[in-house]
């Protein structure tokens, strides 16, 4: 899969793509308050995120909830 490279100005770190940079970014969007920061390695890794063979970022994987896998006692799926 090929990723747009997407690099912080603040924290230096590499993303795969703009949605995995945006979801290290926290905080409110306010000017006054200042108070937007970036996710720390840590901290992205508790959320799930990992690091490709260059070292890039990519969000977690989408794992299937309950209500995403199929129901075993449709027949229909298996006829």
């Amino acid at each position: 899969m090929k990723h747009t490279r997407s690099q912080c100005a603040c924290c230096k770190q590499v993303f795969a793509g703009t949605k995995a940079f945006d979801a290290h970014r926290v905080g409110p969007y306010t000017r006054k308050q200042r108070k937007r920061r970036c996710l720390t390695c840590k901290e992205m890794r508790l959320r799930g995120m990992t690091q490709n063979e260059q070292g890039w970022w990519l969000l977690p994987a989408h794992q299937p909830n309950t209500a995403d896998a199929p129901d075993r006692t449709d027949r229909s799926l298996t006829a």
